[in-house]
């Protein structure tokens, strides 16, 4: 009668095969919630309606700022630092979100001024012009729900690095909100700005 040897089994073995079953699993989960989180959150909530107002946005992935001395509130894309001024460069209130290295989108800045719309209009093309080496190519009033508006839409002239900017300016009560952003951003952006 012949004994067989037992086989020894190797911790160094059973250690590497249960890395290489964890490494798979955390590849196929993330696979998976990252592929369910692209979809949600370009989802719409709305089609474009018939006489072409922004679209509505699901705005999951992005941060609130809320500004109760001026009732509003914006969403920005995560990772933004805030700078916040008060009663500068004829502004009342100026909140910039900044990008960083780290940031999932570009940046933002509200302004609201004590103004009419028109001079509020005019005072911006008159900066841009000035200070930005910017070429205005879109001006026009905007329809919203229950407020005047008015867009301007600037594209950069010279290489500096900087980038074309989207401003829309929302009348309501005795104060102008001007909000500035890439024009690709915009729409998105203006879906997750509301009045409190």
């Amino acid at each position: 009668m012949s004994i067989k040897p037992k086989k020894k089994i190797s911790v160094l073995g059973i250690g590497s095969a249960f890395a290489f079953l964890s490494l798979v699993a955390l590849v196929f989960y993330f696979y998976l919630y990252l592929s369910k989180n692209v979809d949600s959150k370009s989802a719409r909530i709305s089609q474009t309606s018939e006489n072409n107002t922004p679209e509505k946005f699901i705005v999951n992935d992005w941060e609130e700022y809320v500004n109760s001395d001026f009732g509003y509130k914006i969403q920005h894309p995560p990772l933004l630092t805030k700078a916040e001024y008060k009663d500068e460069g004829g502004y009342k209130n100026f909140v910039r979100f900044e990008e960083t290295e780290h940031s999932l989108g570009k940046g933002i800045a509200v302004g609201v001024s004590v103004s009419s719309l028109s001079d509020e209009v005019e005072r911006l093309k008159k900066d841009m012009e000035k200070f930005e080496d910017a070429k205005l190519v879109r001006e026009e009033k905007l329809s919203l729900t229950k407020y005047d508006g008015f867009i301007l839409e600037y594209e950069i002239e010279n290489s500096t690095g900087k980038e074309s900017r989207a401003i829309i300016f929302i009348n309501k009560d005795n104060y102008v909100y001007s909000i500035s952003t890439v024009p690709e951003q915009m729409q998105k952006v203006l879906s997750g700005f509301s009045f409190l």
